[in-house]
């Protein structure tokens, strides 16, 4: 695929497929389309009496926003959100994850004001510098399930936000949307934080979903060229996928097929691009 974005996307309790997904740094080409790329999973839908979408999986998706604004300034920050609007709208989205927002306190109640009516917003910003870089946040539809009763925790501050709500019937579900850090170390050190945080509370509910922009890649398909990267990273991975109990929804449905999800721009010295799916969606056995 091209210099790609997009974002993943997956039904619980359903089977999913991939395309790819979004750019994470200044080393992804990026546009603000997160249509351009699927984990799909269709999902079985009723209507309830008030128009809202009752449903017994819901769609949950994941994209890169790659910043605040547009690189047009006179877009501002409009282009990406209205595109974002209108695909949770047009697919039926009930989550959807965003990495590197960019978005404060200000800018979080900005968007907020604006599509308060549809979707509801909470973000968790880098405490250093939250307009400059890192950031997530959960992006939740009002139309397709009770969103406004939905409960966001912030985990890691700017890297990891658990969303617990109740969809179809009453049933639970906790989505943990995360941006991982891109040095192999602080990587590593930020699966070990997550991990720590669920063993220090064994009453808390844990995630159904891990879901967003993992930066490191587990298997040598996933990477092309194709090479086996073990190192603290993937090992501290390991650890809190065992705790979790968690796998890799798509590689397990699809465990021979090469699909990825970021293209870097800088091409190789024989003139082919590097390609790696490193936003992924992990599950448990119970959703796959």
């Amino acid at each position: 695929m091209p210099g790609h974005t997009g974002s993943s996307q997956h039904a619980a309790n359903s089977n999913p497929a991939q395309d790819g997904g979004p750019p994470n740094d200044n080393r992804r080409a990026h546009d603000a389309n997160p249509a351009a790329a699927r984990e799909n999973a269709e999902t079985m839908r009723k209507k309830g009496k008030k128009g809202r979408s009752n449903r017994a999986t819901i769609k949950v998706a994941s994209f890169n926003m790659k910043g605040y604004s547009t690189s047009q300034e006179e877009d501002g920050p409009m282009a990406k959100w209205l595109k974002i609007n209108q695909i949770m709208r047009e697919n039926k989205y009930g989550i959807m994850i965003l990495q590197e927002t960019h978005m404060d306190d200000e800018r979080e109640q900005t968007i907020q004001n604006l599509f308060g009516r549809r979707l509801k917003i909470r973000a968790s910003a880098d405490p250093d510098k939250p307009t400059q870089r890192a950031g997530i946040a959960a992006v939740l539809n009002r139309g397709e399930f009770d969103a406004e009763h939905a409960k966001c925790t912030e985990i890691i501050p700017g890297r990891a936000l658990m969303i617990k709500a109740r969809i179809h019937g009453g049933k639970k579900l906790s989505v943990l949307g995360i941006y991982a850090p891109n040095s192999v170390t602080e990587n590593a050190n930020f699966w070990d934080q997550i991990r720590v945080y669920f063993e220090s509370r064994p009453n808390e509910r844990r995630p159904d979903l891990l879901i967003g922009d993992f930066n490191v890649v587990e298997d040598a398909i996933d990477r092309m060229p194709a090479r086996i990267e073990r190192n603290i990273a993937t090992e501290a991975l390991d650890k809190l996928k065992l705790e979790l109990r968690l796998r890799d929804g798509w590689r397990s449905t699809y465990p021979d097929s090469a699909r990825f999800t970021f293209t870097q721009t800088r091409i190789r010295d024989d003139d082919t691009p590097a390609m790696s799916r490193i936003d992924r969606i992990y599950v448990t056995s119970r959703i796959l």
